[in-house]
């Protein structure tokens, strides 16, 4: 660079709000000693300029992953209350499974007795010795309990003939 090239600087001022606005700021003109320093405010100038872009970017950036945030949250919000609800209704449907194992859990001892019993009349009815074993359980009515006495007196006394007869055949 030149040393014999000015470089020109303009700063704006600022106006405060309480300060009567008159005209446009004056202009302040700045000439630089050397190229290096001329180079230099370039250079600033430069950096000024893309921190101020830097910022705008930054600005809109924040707006947009804001915005982009937000509905994720949201999402984020709306699957969390689902399984949420998912969880209750799970909860609730694990009660009621529980409430009907409780109750078939007090109802399984009386069906297991209900179906011994069941399991014994089936055998009783379908076995070989049906009919005796029914005519054991029924009870008889008065004429027939004195005949079946009257029977069993009889065969008894048979029985004690027999065994009178064995005893005088051994003997002979």
């Amino acid at each position: 660079q030149s040393r014999d090239k000015p470089a020109t600087i303009v700063s704006k001022m600022e106006v405060k709000a309480t300060a009567p606005i008159r005209s446009a700021p004056p202009k302040k003109t700045y000439s630089v000693s050397s190229g290096y320093e001329a180079e230099l405010w370039r250079q600033v100038s430069l950096f000024c300029k893309a921190t101020a872009a830097v910022k705008d970017l930054s600005r809109d950036a924040s707006v947009c992953i804001e915005s982009d945030l937000a509905t994720s949250m949201e999402r984020m919000v709306s699957k969390y209350q689902e399984k949420i609800s998912n969880v209750n209704r799970s909860e609730e449907e694990n009660a009621d499974v529980q409430q009907r194992l409780v109750h078939l859990l007090s109802v399984q001892d009386d069906l297991e007795k209900q179906k011994k019993e069941t399991n014994i009349a089936l055998e009783e009815q379908t076995s070989d010795n049906a009919p005796k074993n029914i005519a054991r359980k029924e009870p008889l009515d008065a004429e027939s309990e004195w005949k079946r006495r009257k029977i069993v007196y009889k065969c008894r006394e048979i029985q004690n003939l027999i065994s009178i007869v064995d005893t005088r055949l051994s003997l002979n």
